[in-house]
């Protein structure tokens, strides 16, 4: 699973004692079955158990423990990972020149930093307390073998159904949400240029309509669309492994004993260990929408950073950290200067050439419409975007 891998990669601790734990704190929950159930056959009988009390008490708290470590620490391990990400992604972003954080967009940093961050954190205890439950419900299954190897069968087959029912719809579910993910950069990214234009859309009406009807409106239903239909699916995994689980309890209570023979009491016992194993079941299948979603969310903060590796390498920090440790200056000149910006539909917008020399201290006003260049020449000026022409 991308979530564990993605723990065991960034994780400077110990990952395998958490495991091992996690581990041991399903079979303990399946020993805690198998005592309730063997102490209940002998309250029929007239029997009681100290023993049994005492094996009960002793294995109730190591499994408290181990519930408790697991979740408390996948807890921690998480949150450790996500400011070790946030930090290192914030790091890459300062040493990456403007023109190329532009093109990256800060929808899509905000959407991996905040949003992305947020859903690792939510899904860490919901997908480790999980794990546990369906570690439980293998040694249960095991359990059921020995009991009665054809309740185990049913058993076993409605299992594997389950999970070949999820693999083959994960991967429709995942692409789902990443683009119901990359249509909600696309939403914050024209909610950004509402913020940043805001005086410019209240001046100009028709804008202001544009903007909304033609580009927010449209995005937020397209998210709407997509969010829904990736829930539909989810939902019917889900429902469907809930329900196909009690159709087989049905058949091993109604149908197997007329086809087959069995131990005295053990189709009482297999009746009780299914119905123990509905509720970590539910548990195990109620975290799958969060696998998903969490590894949607590796995926993004992962080519997030694998583009930011590569403007970074693009990049001209290096020029410009140099140029602006040269000290105090008595003049600035710039000759045949040019620059020219592509945007990926695209459109292409270019300034220069332009000759102009300024001294130190000389306050000089540059004058033009909305649009004109104004700020896009200053940041060449200034080396924050590189030139394409000329000389400064």
């Amino acid at each position: 699973m991308e979530f564990f891998r993605f723990l065991r990669r960034e994780s400077e601790e110990n990952f395998t004692r958490l495991v091992t734990i996690a581990v041991l704190g399903g079979l303990v929950n399946a020993v805690l079955v198998m005592i309730i159930i063997k102490a209940a056959i002998e309250a029929d009988r007239a029997v009681a158990s100290f023993r049994s009390l005492l094996l009960f008490a002793l294995s109730f708290c190591v499994f408290i423990y181990c519930r408790h470590f697991t979740v408390k620490r996948t807890g921690i391990l998480a949150e450790r990972i996500i400011t070790k990400v946030r930090l290192r992604i914030i790091n890459k972003i300062r040493r990456t020149d403007l023109l190329q954080f532009e093109k990256v967009g800060r929808s899509r940093v905000y959407s991996a930093v905040a949003q992305d961050t947020l859903t690792l954190s939510q899904s860490a205890a919901l997908i480790a307390n999980s794990f546990s439950s369906a570690i439980m419900v293998v040694f249960v299954a095991i359990i059921i073998a020995y009991v009665s190897k054809s309740a185990f069968i049913l058993t076993g087959g409605s299992i594997v159904l389950g999970i070949a029912i999820y693999l083959i719809r994960r991967r429709k579910i995942e692409a789902t949400l990443a683009q119901a993910n990359e249509e909600e950069s696309r939403s914050f990214d024209y909610m950004t240029h509402l913020l940043d234009g805001f005086k410019e859309v209240r001046m100009h009406s028709r804008r202001n309509e544009d903007l909304f009807q033609n580009y927010l409106v449209q995005s937020a239903a397209e998210t709407e669309k997509l969010k829904v239909s990736a829930s539909d699916q989810i939902a019917f995994i889900v429902v469907l492994s809930q329900s196909y689980f009690y159709i087989v309890l049905a058949t091993i209570v109604f149908i197997l004993p007329s086809y087959t023979e069995q131990r005295s009491g053990s189709l009482s016992q297999v009746t009780a260990l299914i119905v123990f194993m509905i509720g970590p079941l539910g548990e195990a299948v109620g975290s799958l929408p969060w696998l998903s979603r969490s590894g949607v969310a590796i995926s993004n903060i992962k080519k997030l950073e694998a583009t930011l590796e590569e403007v970074e390498k693009a990049g001209h920090m290096e020029e410009i950290r140099m140029a602006r440790e040269t000290g105090p200056f008595d003049g600035l000149s710039c000759h045949d200067l040019r620059f020219r910006y592509e945007n990926s539909d695209g459109d292409a917008f270019a300034i220069g050439p332009v000759n102009l020399s300024l001294k130190a201290g000389e306050i000089v006003f540059i004058v033009g419409g909305n649009g004109s260049g104004k700020s896009t020449f200053l940041r060449v000026l200034t080396g924050l975007y590189p030139i394409h022409g000329g000389t400064i």
